[in-house]
């Protein structure tokens, strides 16, 4: 590393004589584009395989909209004394 910083170059250079400025956001843009380009292809075939689980013939027969709410509600004690 050539220096702490000067005014043209804020953190320096490498041994080369490039700017660690200039290397750091590149980097930074990189990961961002990996990071969320991945969160966006989970979310689609996410989204793909849940509409495809739901929709098919199979799921719609065995499971209804109600069915799957009633075995997660509390119970609730009875009034009858």
């Amino acid at each position: 590393m050539n220096g702490a910083g000067t005014h043209a170059y804020q953190l320096g250079t490498d041994g080369q004589g490039r700017d660690l400025y200039s290397a750091m956001f590149y980097g930074l843009c990189l990961s961002l584009s990996v990071g969320l380009g991945s969160a966006v292809i989970a979310g689609v075939v996410g989204t793909v395989f849940g509409l495809t689980a739901r929709l098919t013939p199979a799921a719609r027969s065995t499971t209804s909209s109600c069915a799957s709410w009633t075995c997660c509600s509390p119970s609730r004690p009875s009034s009858s004394p």
